[in-house]
């Protein structure tokens, strides 16, 4: 069945509509709520874990949501969580907290917390913790990038770095030119200012591409009708991936910001297909 969603926010609003496909015979939800952290306001520090029937050791894919790093929820990728799982593996998709009630690196740190979790618990849900593979979408694949860069966040942690096999960004921004991007809210040119510095000074001081690559398999996704420049982001990063000598494989999706998460759901779209692909040679399902 199709349901179509209605969104105000996010960069949903490109899409207009979001329908995702939701399968009939939706995988459980084994685990719903599970605190990954202490509490904080608004239930942030929580996830959930969608798995096949029977699953164990699967491979684990923990996806992180989008939303500008100023909104968002988990609740948006419910269909996300389903479709991994009804395609075989284990999904971990995580709420986080975000502007302007903590700085973008705190962002940053929930996703570390959450890996935490997911590498102490996941194998008695039928996951298999040295098969994980962090993915994320938009804002989210920003802070993917940023956790498996920066060994920082990982200190103080039983890990010298992420504890993830592989990682996967859908239309991550790692734009160099300096925002603001005309019709930006404040709330977005606040976050920028925490990202990028003040106009003018070039680079970003806390974007991932000014961090040592981490030397895992990376799969990197932009679509041709989204932000000007998205694909170009993608394509400078993946350059300075090969030029670390670190594997990475990238794919363009003929949709939209969002439709490119609508066709990840589908199963047999290329998009689907080439994800799935890459999984089981760099994974070895």
């Amino acid at each position: 069945m199709y349901t179509c969603i209605h969104h105000r926010s996010f960069e949903m609003l490109s899409a207009g509509i979001f329908c995702v496909m939701l399968a009939l015979n939706a995988p459980a939800l084994i685990q719903t709520s599970a605190r990954y952290a202490a509490p904080v306001p608004r239930a942030k520090h929580v996830l959930d874990v969608y798995a096949p029937p029977g699953a164990l050791a699967r491979t684990v894919v923990v996806f992180v949501h989008g939303g500008g790093l100023t909104e968002g929820d988990r609740s948006w990728y419910r269909a996300t969580g389903r479709s991994l799982a009804n395609g075989g593996y284990v999904a971990v998709v995580p709420s986080y907290r975000y502007y302007p009630a903590v700085h973008p690196l705190d962002s940053a740190r929930d996703i570390v917390a959450a890996l935490e979790w997911v590498a102490e618990h996941i194998a008695a849900l039928g996951g298999d913790p040295r098969k994980v593979v962090l993915a994320g979408h938009s804002a989210g694949g920003w802070l993917v990038d940023l956790v498996m860069m920066d060994s920082a966040l990982w200190r103080g942690t039983a890990y010298a770095r992420a504890p993830v096999a592989a990682a996967v960004y859908f239309s991550g921004d790692f734009a160099d030119i300096i925002e603001p991007a005309p019709g930006e809210s404040a709330a977005d040119r606040a976050v920028d200012a925490m990202i990028e510095g003040p106009p003018g000074r070039g680079r970003r001081p806390l974007s991932p591409d000014s961090y040592p690559a981490a030397r895992v398999p990376w799969f990197l996704v932009c679509a041709t009708h989204d932000d000007p420049g998205t694909c170009d982001d993608r394509d400078a990063f993946a350059r300075a991936l090969r030029h670390a000598a670190v594997p990475v494989q990238t794919f363009t999706d003929g949709g939209t910001h969002m439709g490119e998460i609508v066709h990840l759901h589908t199963r047999g779209s290329a998009l689907r297909t080439a994800f799935d692909s890459w999984l089981k040679n760099v994974v070895h399902l």
